[in-house]
């Protein structure tokens, strides 16, 4: 019932007119004092104050109004320290002679609806060129930036977390996207080329200042690619997409739809404008709904991803499968589902820590444990295993046509 309710207040919360606020909801008052906190897991806390924050006294008690003023002061105050020390970096970074452009984060909020608040970010994303990512580091390390966990990756990978000094804000310097969201392009060249992204670049407005920020063609691709590859857990990443579409109605959407044909995710792209016309009644484009229109399996992952979003959550092993589901139904070729799957059958049949722990065996006998972990996994997960699927078949007619794969 409160995601029910969440899910009516983002509507109202629309950009534009503001719509409908009714007191008269009948909202039992647990599931009122319940919103708060979803609100907060779905990162669209913000979004809601900006447009209905005068109003929502109407509807929740002087209390419940209090706990929402506050924690949006936390999240205003986190949020505006994230912007200050976003633009110190890449000011810092430029003046060493390194482009630097922010992902999602401060510069999308700002882009979208004019406030850094509007949005929830845990961290701050940065795009540095390839070549330019060891100085990089080493500027932001100079600077008291320290490793976010041990062993970080190099520039060998595709980025790595930095820790603030005082340990507010975690900034993760990227540089390859493509490698970061698990993108190839149909040709075989690289998804994403640093100069180009920058030379589409726009620039966001900080006060007296300004941002380079990624083109609005560039950051709906990634937008889309980003919530599928969350499943798209939050409903913050809806609201993104539907509001990008508004905030942006002079975007090429054609070179987006090529630029998703090259590099094989029109159906991700596809879903976000599903999701943000079934959870938020945003008109769909045309152009939009002729592709969706060649694809009949849309239309069921968006009603599948909306009923996650009201289910309990499942034990740890359900929820990867059932991730592994959504995101295999995501691709669009066979070459990327058989690829994803084969390196999910691997990461799950791997030996860990927990199959040394059972039996101790010498090195030269390693390989045993391959034999082992099977073993294992069917005497830990093998009953509630049978008893899910059980639950699953007997609602197997119902759910007919609803959900892409379920677990």
């Amino acid at each position: 019932m409160s995601k029910t309710l969440l899910l009516r207040l983002v509507r109202e919360s629309a950009p534009g007119p503001t719509g409908r606020f009714h007191s008269e909801y009948g909202w039992p008052p647990e599931e009122r004092e319940c919103v708060l906190e979803e609100a907060l897991r779905h990162g669209v806390l913000g979004r809601i104050w900006k447009q209905q924050g005068d109003r929502l006294r109407t509807v929740f008690s002087p209390s419940t109004t209090r706990r929402w003023r506050h924690a949006m002061r936390c999240l205003a105050a986190r949020n505006l320290a994230s912007c200050d020390e976003l633009l110190r970096v890449v000011q810092t970074l430029r003046h060493e002679g390194i482009r630097a452009l922010p992902v999602k984060g401060p510069a999308l909020a700002v882009a979208l609806s004019g406030s850094p608040c509007s949005r929830d970010y845990a961290d701050v994303d940065l795009l540095v060129d390839r070549a330019e990512a060891t100085p990089a580091l080493e500027i932001l390390r100079a600077a008291g930036y320290r490793d976010a966990q041990t062993g970080a990756c190099t520039a060998a990978g595709d980025q790595v977390a930095l820790t603030h000094p005082d340990g507010t804000m975690v900034l993760e310097l990227q540089w390859d996207l493509g490698r970061r969201w698990n993108l190839r392009s149909c040709a075989g060249e690289p998804p994403f080329v640093f100069g180009e992204l920058w030379q589409r670049r726009t620039a966001v407005p900080f006060g007296s200042a300004e941002l380079p920020s990624l083109a609005g063609e560039d950051q709906f691709l990634l937008l889309s690619v980003h919530g599928a590859r969350h499943c798209w857990r939050r409903l913050l990443w809806v609201c993104d997409a539907a509001d990008a579409v508004s905030a942006w109605p002079q975007m090429d959407w054609d070179f987006v739809f090529v630029q998703a044909e090259r590099l094989r995710c029109i159906r991700r792209v596809c879903l976000a404008f599903q999701l943000s016309s079934d959870v938020l009644g945003a008109p769909i484009p045309e152009f939009a709904q002729r592709r969706i229109s060649r694809d009949a399996r849309i239309p069921r992952i968006a009603r599948g991803i909306v009923r996650r979003w009201d289910e309990p959550a499942p034990p740890e092993w359900r929820a990867d499968l059932s991730d592994l589901g959504f995101t295999l139904s995501s691709l669009d070729e066979w070459r990327d589902r058989a690829g994803l799957g084969g390196r999910a059958l691997w990461a799950w049949f791997r030996p860990n820590g927990r199959d040394h722990a059972l039996v101790a065996l010498p090195a030269w006998a390693a390989p045993v444990y391959y034999a082992i972990r099977p073993f294992r996994l069917a005497w830990r997960y093998g009953p509630e295993a049978m008893q899910a699927w059980l639950g699953f078949a007997s609602r197997a007619e119902e759910d007919s046509g609803d959900t892409a794969i379920r677990f």
